[in-house]
């Protein structure tokens, strides 16, 4: 306790010459609390609160500005913990940071430069890592994980944007990475080994994400603006990357089964690619090129081949592969615009 009760004396001082609120409240043996404030008002002070409860927990917390609000909470009076670390950084006026970690070893990181962003997190279990990194104003994030050997990385530069993951169960991943204005990302992992990729980089494009089971694998990269990619799966070891250049595209992928793989890539305007996957080993590839382009794949029972491609404006097409006399291949090329083909295998 000699640690924490000379940077106490430390902080306290500094409360009569600037307006600062710090409460510091440790329970059980060796942990260690370090804060440090300046800026603040009476009217707008810092504000830190630190709650440790269990042994060798380790809680940082720095601000600098007017208004900013910081919150630490590793442990509980239900669930001790031991050899957690938490480290909050904010620089700018009225931030906003909550991290609570119950169980072991459990690692956050949180780093706000800007005015009124928020990040609000709950980590529950051993051995989670969640970073947050928001450059700019309005951003907020939100992470909640329950179980094991999570890790969640959340990045956003600009203004305004929004970031939130849920993680259950153990050893998931998630990487968001948004550079832009008043873009969103929803990260939903249910299960064991799942991992989720975002990349986003424009204004207002949005990003879902959920995957239930083990091993899935989502990649989704946007540049532009008013973009969309809905990305859901359901069973074990599917996959599905999405890439879209350009502005107001759509992509949306369900798979329900094991093993299967879908592709997306579009580069124009205005673009919509919808692929729906139920069963086993199934293959969708899309290449869309140009502007309005359009279509739609659904696959049925197992190790059905679709693959297209499209180079123009206005092209259309439709594949239907249906359960009965499968598997089935196709592969579609069209060059040029308004273009329509319709395709119904079973």
């Amino acid at each position: 306790m000699k640690n924490v009760f000379f940077c106490a004396i430390a902080l306290l001082s500094g409360v009569f010459m600037s307006a600062q609120i710090v409460n510091v409240n440790q329970s059980n043996n060796s942990n260690f609390a370090n804060v440090v404030q300046s800026g603040g008002t009476t009217l707008a002070p810092n504000q830190s609160d630190i709650d440790q409860f269990g042994n060798f927990n380790n809680a940082n917390s720095f601000q600098n500005g007017i208004g900013n609000f910081s919150k630490i909470v590793q442990g509980s009076t239900f669930i001790l913990g031991d050899l957690n670390y938490s480290d909050l950084i904010q620089i700018g006026d009225f931030n906003y940071s909550c991290v609570e970690q119950h169980g072991d070893e459990n690692e956050s990181d949180v780093t706000q430069i800007g005015n009124n962003n928020l990040v609000d997190g709950w980590q529950e279990g051993d051995l989670n890592d969640s970073d947050v990194d928001q450059t700019g104003d309005a951003n907020v994030s939100d992470f909640f994980v329950v179980g094991n050997r999570n890790d969640s990385d959340i990045a956003q530069t600009g203004d305004a944007n929004y970031s939130e993951v849920r993680q259950f169960l153990n050893r998931n991943q998630s990487d968001i990475n948004q550079l832009g204005d008043s873009n969103a990302s929803f990260v939903v992992q249910d299960g064991n080994r799942n991992r989720a990729d975002v990349d986003q980089i424009g204004d207002n494009n949005h990003s879902f994400s959920e995957q239930n089971g083990n091993r899935n694998f989502t990649d989704a990269y946007q540049l532009g603006n008013a973009n969309a990619t809905e990305l859901y799966q359901n069973g074990n070891r599917n996959r599905s990357n999405v890439t879209q250049i350009g502005d107001s595209n759509l992509a949306d992928a369900e798979q329900t089964g094991n093993r299967n793989r879908n592709t997306t890539y579009q580069a124009g305007d205005s673009n919509l690619n919808e692929v729906l996957q139920q069963g086993n080993r199934n293959l969708s590839e899309v290449e869309q090129l140009g502007d309005f382009n359009k279509n739609e794949t659904e696959q049925y029972s197992n190790d059905n081949v679709a693959k297209l491609y499209q180079n123009g404006s206005f092209n259309c097409s439709k594949i239907y592969q249906l359960s009965t006399g499968g598997p089935h291949a196709v592969t579609v090329n069209q060059a040029g615009n308004f273009n329509n083909v319709c395709i119904l295998m079973q």
